[in-house]
């Protein structure tokens, strides 16, 4: 009959300072491989939520902020194509329920009606 390996009985009551290098090893990697998995959990949540907010438009009223009012007199000699792309940029469009407001492009004249939301609405 073959020697057989003699079993340390002691080892499932060894404190963790006495544990053996491979033990070290397997729970050191075990804590690292669980980090990891948290952090790119966080990371794909907060990306997602992220993904949302800039899909909703974080931006969608920056024509409040990135423009000012300009001033158009009566008579005043300007291309209408210029004014149109001016409006279009400022958040106008030709629709009559736009809360920036809307024009109507007649042949040699615009007629422009600022919205609610508009900062030429201030001025009514």
């Amino acid at each position: 009959m073959p020697d057989q390996p003699q079993v340390d009985s002691n080892r499932k009551h060894r404190p963790v300072w006495q544990l053996r290098d491979l033990d070290l090893r397997r729970i050191l990697l075990g804590s690292f491989l669980l980090m990891i998995f948290l952090c790119v959990f966080r990371y794909v949540r907060l990306g997602t939520t992220i993904d949302q907010w800039l899909a909703d438009g974080p931006f969608a009223a920056s024509t409040d902020i990135l423009t000012a009012p300009q001033a158009l007199s009566v008579g005043e000699p300007m291309e209408v194509k210029e004014v149109v792309r001016s409006l279009r940029q400022s958040g106008y469009t030709g629709s009559r329920d736009n809360p920036e407001g809307w024009f109507e492009d007649h042949p040699g004249a615009i007629e422009i009606f600022p919205g609610t939301d508009s900062s030429g609405a201030e001025g009514r």
